[in-house]
């Protein structure tokens, strides 16, 4: 059974590549987290990003995704939680 290759870099706004740091994500969604009042702990800011990296690795496979692609997973993701309060706080903390 083959695996899915790792995503390693992610590309910015501006063009460039700089490794993908599924903590980064994490500390995103916390930070949107407590803005909305949505948080409960840092553990389920963790948790969601685990689940975005899975998600980006499925979609991504063998290719270098976009920030905004990031950006739309974890929208996507914080949705179907039932945060989309935290989602619109996510992408306005984001731009």
């Amino acid at each position: 059974m083959a695996t899915t290759p790792a995503i390693e870099q992610v590309q910015k706004r501006d063009g460039r590549l700089e490794p993908f740091m599924p903590w980064k994500i994490a500390q995103a969604i916390e930070k949107a987290l407590h803005a909305t009042q949505q948080v409960e702990d840092g553990g389920r800011a963790r948790a969601l990003a685990a689940q975005v990296a899975v998600k980006v690795k499925q979609r991504f496979a063998g290719r270098v995704p976009h920030a905004e692609d990031i950006q739309d997973i974890v929208k996507e993701t914080l949705i179907e939680h039932g945060l989309a309060r935290t989602a619109a706080a996510y992408i306005l903390y984001r731009q």
